[in-house]
């Protein structure tokens, strides 16, 4: 029953107009990130993060996986159409791609990488939503007190940056620590 109330919840959030309307223009963006040659979905990414920080969290959200999940699957365009996967993800089917493509079956080919990206998206998000609540429990045991490990790499970060800068400018690691 809480389940289902968090998912009739997320899916009120998700379908408001102004979110659907983010989701459309991020999925455009996407799509011409993901099809043109050497831009990733990282970068797509990257570059939507400071738009995103004039939104609410719920579109920024949607729009940074849209963007993503898009520029993925339309990395398959240029790799079927062109032979040039446009993201590093299209690069391992890229020459089957292209020869169905040389066949005529360039509908084929993008249709295929279409429904299993569709596939994948959507057990990507079922297994998410069902681990999710575990791996909150698990995170919330953590103990991240005095002697964390978050503690320890701070220390060891200091140290680091110490002894780097005593190495530009000798006694700057007196300074430092």
């Amino acid at each position: 029953k809480p389940l289902m109330d968090a998912v009739a919840t997320a899916f009120g959030l998700v379908f408001e107009p102004y979110v659907l309307l983010v989701i459309l223009l991020s999925a455009a963006y996407g799509l011409f990130v993901g099809a043109v040659p050497g831009l990733t979905a990282t970068m797509a990414t990257a570059l939507l993060v400071p738009v995103t920080f004039f939104m609410a969290p719920i579109p920024a959200i949607a729009a940074m996986v849209t963007a993503t999940a898009m520029a993925i699957f339309s990395g398959d365009i240029p790799a079927a159409l062109l032979r040039m996967p446009g993201t590093p993800a299209s690069a391992a089917y890229a020459d089957e791609a292209y020869l169905m493509t040389r066949k005529g079956q360039a509908e084929t080919a993008l249709g295929a990488g279409l429904v299993f990206s569709v596939l994948g998206g959507i057990f990507g998000v079922l297994v998410l939503t069902l681990a999710a609540p575990s791996l909150a429990e698990v995170a919330a045991e953590l103990d991240l007190g005095t002697g964390s490990l978050r503690d320890l790499l701070a220390d060891d970060l200091q140290a680091r940056f110490a002894d780097a800068a005593t190495l530009v400018i000798p006694g700057a690691d007196a300074a430092l620590t």
